[in-house]
């Protein structure tokens, strides 16, 4: 994957409309605790494969990120257990996490607000997104995602265990993601 560059980007959705894809290549999520640290870690997870649908009006753009439940990984074996096992995501019987989008609201130029649901198991997670357009144009987008998750919340959703893996209730759980995604439709949108 090329790495990601900060510069500052326009987003006109009128000129990009259109249908992008994100391979499993082209989706970097790391997340990192705050609470008792105990352990270090940084989890990471592997996607699947992503959609970004981008339309006229930014508040009618739609993404859905698919990841493989199996790849979420703390680097610590004790913790992988728990947190796959069916206290925590119960990867035997749910084998996929999904991010969907509910709703984009244009921050600036290049920031959005991008609200939706985190699919774990058979429930959802709301989850609200600080987005950052860094590239943006006919042929790709590049945005670089950062979210906060409260660990009481996560496992109170998930019915879980007081501690599941690496994450506490105490835990405030910070999310990072890059993303790449390339157009696919063939439709000629100029």
């Amino acid at each position: 994957m090329t790495p990601i560059t900060l510069e500052r980007a326009a987003y006109a959705p009128e000129s990009v409309a259109g249908v992008y894809a994100a391979a499993a290549d082209d989706v970097v999520v790391e997340m990192s605790r705050s609470g008792r640290l105990l352990v270090p870690m940084r989890p990471t997870i592997q996607a699947i494969e992503g959609w970004l649908f981008v339309e006229q009006t930014v508040e009618d753009t739609w993404v859905r990120i698919d990841f493989d439940a199996m790849s979420f990984t703390t680097g610590w074996a004790r913790a992988d257990r728990a947190l796959r096992g069916q206290t925590g995501l119960d990867v035997a019987n749910y084998g996929l996490i999904r991010f969907e989008s509910a709703g984009w609201v244009r921050l600036r130029e290049d920031r959005f607000s991008v609200t939706g649901d985190v699919y774990l198991r058979d429930i959802s997670v709301p989850i609200t997104m600080d987005v950052r357009l860094v590239k943006g144009d006919r042929d790709s987008m590049r945005f670089v995602a950062r979210a906060t998750v409260s660990g009481r919340e996560l496992c109170q959703s998930l019915d879980a265990a007081p501690a599941v893996g690496w994450m506490r209730p105490i835990d405030r759980i910070a999310v990072l993601a890059g993303i790449r995604f390339t157009r696919t439709d063939a439709e000629d949108r100029s």
